[in-house]
């Protein structure tokens, strides 16, 4: 918002962010004015593109903003079915489903040398010589498999560690869902980590969120695919 205009559009899947914005709204206008000094432009923002639900609606009455988010996860609900979602329209098993569908949006995150710093489709946390391939064969082509683990090296104890506080078994000791990754964010306040272990799990959860906005990008990719209109994503 360069000018101070929305242009396009933005996506989110399910309420989650929505939710996450309007109590992110409440908390600003709390504080005491020296302590967010950009609270006006902030709030505008997130009314632009948020609507009141729940206890905050009963309170205020309806308010939509001039340019709410469009939800993806309705999107998908009335519109799109694979059988490779296994019968689950979570952005953890859609975004698979439909990588596997729409071939073309799938060739393009399975190349190397593509996205990461200073490559073609730029990151902020990715960044690896050849960049970071989203797609590879021994992981099920699946992009949440691909994010490297939280430790490594004398360190791999803690991941086995944050696995078992957040009730995960899963193997490859990665933050790739919201419970581990709340569960981290946790583990940073209340452990006794060195600055080396705090780092690893911020840039980790970094490269979570990042993934977590580029499966939208990539759903919307696969999505306009199969309606034969194929998107071509802006490169550096």
């Amino acid at each position: 918002m360069p000018d101070g205009m929305l242009h396009g559009t933005v996506f989110r899947y399910h309420n989650q962010e929505n939710t996450v914005l309007r109590s992110l709204r409440a908390l600003i206008t709390r504080q005491p004015a020296q302590a967010v000094p950009d609270a006006a432009e902030l709030t505008s923002f997130i009314d632009l593109i948020t609507k009141a639900t729940g206890d905050e609606a009963d309170d205020i009455g309806e308010f939509v903003g001039d340019k709410p988010m469009v939800d993806l996860h309705r999107l998908v609900q009335e519109g799109y079915f694979s059988k490779h979602m296994k019968g689950n329209i979570s952005l953890k098993y859609v975004l698979p489903a439909v990588l596997h569908d729409a071939p073309g949006v799938a060739s393009l995150y399975a190349k190397p040398n593509i996205y990461g710093q200073n490559l073609a489709i730029g990151s902020l946390n990715f960044d690896a010589p050849h960049g970071h391939q989203w797609l590879q064969a021994d992981k099920g082509s699946d992009p949440y498999k691909t994010l490297p683990p939280v430790f490594a090296g004398e360190r791999d104890g803690l991941n086995a560690m944050l696995q078992k506080l957040a009730g995960d078994d899963d193997e490859d000791a990665t933050i790739a869902q919201g419970g581990l990754a709340m569960t981290a964010y946790n583990f940073t306040q209340f452990a006794a980590l060195t600055d080396h272990e705090r780092s690893s799990i911020a840039n980790a959860l970094l490269r979570y969120c990042e993934l977590d906005t580029l499966a939208m990008v990539m759903l919307v990719q696969g999505l306009m695919e199969l309606r034969g209109k194929p998107l071509t994503i802006a490169m550096q």
